[in-house]
């Protein structure tokens, strides 16, 4: 299985040092890190086209790889696979903890995190996204945590090194608050003396959020991330939720740790982990934007659940039916898996071509140019011009989109590189407004190159 694991993340290794374009958030990432070593506003006025939604610690994390690396979007996948690595880690040690009998299953813990991220969550691995680097912080603060078996209280110096990494995760990722959230549940249940230990030390972790935001950031911090426009839809909660299918065998294999708690109270703390991640998760998942990371947490908890129970069950018969259980997913994810890498590695050469035609085509562009895969202007140059996402969100306010129709309207960029313009299908209809004022001058794959339309002349003639 190891060897399996190995051979589907070959697929996505391959792309860490290429200009392949994996994701609208490579680009984005990667301008916020070029603001956080001084080129532009980091938090740019919440009325303007370009946006930024998350805590600073990443950018500035990327910016000091980059020292080394050179490119933004390759420090930043850098940092993203060691941050995974860091998690499955965590995940051993976690294990290892809680049974330090049963040296096979921190292993296996190992495995079943590593197996999902290389197939279904593939698309995270090795991607310019400080999510995992948020995560590899709190996982760090629950190791602190559940390092020794509680007794009758936990130790102080293991919920201040638990409350230091929260507060370091949070200034990664804002969104990431199933561990913290599950953490002071089971305080609550057991130590009120930890529970409210840890709910001053996150008092003190606003206080002091807030002073680095006035103190930084002229107070923009706060108010870009809490006030960022973004939609929610039922159906695409439901769709993303789909996902939370392929974690039912590690959810029955973990049920059991819920009476195992009045041995060791950390096995609480897993199952408490388990529903709360699950259902934020499935709340998370309704907003734009958002994608199968929100189950990120979900994972992390099964991973530490199912082989702590299989490793605590009393009848071996019981514990053979449930690892029949358990493979059942990888009936599904190995193929899966195969299929995406081995589609990967064979249009590698291709994709990279096609970015480089569009990169070289951008940067030959006079002017400001406007990018839809911001990677591509990132790579060839150019500046953070329009955050597409973000001006799909406040295209409802009226005063934003007549600015931005005024700039659409008066050429206010040399170009505008987007995907293949389908009139109709794109919510708040900005490509057909695009499609008004601009024509297609350069095409390859999916992807164009719109310059301004001549007086009097419509799209595509």
């Amino acid at each position: 299985m190891w060897i399996v694991v190995a051979l589907l993340a070959l697929g996505r290794l391959g792309t860490v040092f290429s200009s392949v374009l994996l994701d609208y958030n490579e680009g984005w990432n990667a301008f916020q890190a070029a603001a956080a070593m001084g080129k532009g506003a980091l938090y740019p006025p919440a009325n303007g086209f370009t946006a930024n939604n998350y805590p600073p610690l990443s950018f500035y994390a990327v910016s000091f790889f980059s020292k080394f690396f050179g490119d933004l979007i390759v420090s930043g996948r850098i940092v993203s696979l060691i941050s995974v690595i860091v998690v499955s880690g965590a995940i051993h040690a976690a294990i290892g903890r809680i049974v330090p009998e049963r040296r096979i299953f921190p292993w296996l813990g190992c495995l079943i995190f590593l197996l999902f991220n290389v197939t279904v969550f593939r698309s995270y691995v090795a991607m310019n996204d400080p999510q995992w680097m948020g995560h590899a912080f709190m996982m760090a603060g629950v190791l602190a945590l559940i390092w020794r078996a509680p007794e009758k209280r936990v130790p102080l110096p293991a919920i201040i090194m638990f409350s230091l990494m929260m507060f370091l995760g949070m200034l990664v990722k804002h969104n990431i608050v199933a561990i913290p959230l599950s953490v002071a549940i089971w305080l609550l249940s057991f130590d009120r003396r930890a529970f409210f230990i840890c709910l001053v030390m996150a008092i003190l972790s606003v206080v002091a959020i807030a002073a680095l935001d006035g103190l930084l950031f002229d107070g923009n911090m706060i108010a870009s991330v809490i006030e960022f426009k973004r939609s929610y839809s039922l159906d695409r909660m439901l769709l993303h939720s789909l996902v939370a299918i392929l974690f039912i065998p590690m959810t029955l294999c973990s049920g059991q740790l819920w009476h195992e708690r009045r041995w060791d109270r950390r096995a609480g703390l897993l199952v408490i982990g388990i529903w709360v991640s699950l259902l934020l998760g499935v709340l998370q998942g309704s907003g734009s934007g958002v994608d199968i990371n929100a189950y990120f947490e979900t994972l992390i908890f099964l991973s530490i659940a199912c082989p702590v129970a299989l490793a605590l069950r009393s009848s071996s018969a019981w514990g053979r039916r449930f690892r029949f259980l358990l493979a059942l997913p990888l009936a599904i994810l190995i193929p899966y898996g195969a299929v995406v890498s081995a589609g990967e590695i064979r249009g590698k050469a291709e994709s990279v071509a096609t970015a480089e035609a569009m990169i070289s085509r951008i940067r030959m562009m006079p002017g400001p140019v406007a990018c839809e895969d911001l990677a591509l202007c990132y790579w060839a140059g150019k500046n953070f011009e329009v955050d597409f996402f973000s001006t799909r969100q406040k295209l409802a306010q009226g005063e934003f989109r007549k600015r931005f129709h005024d700039a659409i309207a008066n050429h206010d960029y040399s170009a505008i590189e987007m995907k293949n313009m389908m009139p109709g299908t794109d919510e708040n209809s900005v490509r057909m407004l695009i499609s008004e004022h601009y024509h297609l001058l350069y095409e390859r794959g999916d992807m164009g190159i719109y310059v301004p339309n001549l007086s009097g002349r419509m799209a595509g003639q």
